[in-house]
């Protein structure tokens, strides 16, 4: 059995803005913690650190810092130091 749905386009509409709704409180949610979590040497990666919305795409980090995933994930020379993860792995309410 095979089930498929559609949503009428009119629908779209009045969908997308509950979306990105949805996602803003969600990433004001994320963010903070992130920046709790987030190692400080000179302070640069943390300032750094945004929440934006996008055609119903929540993005949450840097893009302004590359070495942000090297500090996440740790390098051969450095330890992995998460603050991501943490971060949007926790249980959240909308």
């Amino acid at each position: 059995m095979h089930v498929r749905f559609e949503i009428d386009p009119s629908w779209q509409q009045h969908l997308e803005p509950a979306e990105n709704e949805a996602l803003e409180k969600l990433g004001d949610q994320i963010l903070p913690d992130m920046q709790r979590n987030c190692p400080v040497q000179t302070g640069r990666l943390k300032a750094s650190l945004t929440s934006q919305v996008e055609n119903q795409t929540l993005r949450v980090g840097s893009r302004d810092v590359d070495y942000s995933t090297d500090v996440e994930l740790g390098t051969s020379a450095r330890p992995a130091r998460p603050y991501m993860r943490p971060a949007l792995y926790q249980q959240r309410e909308l």
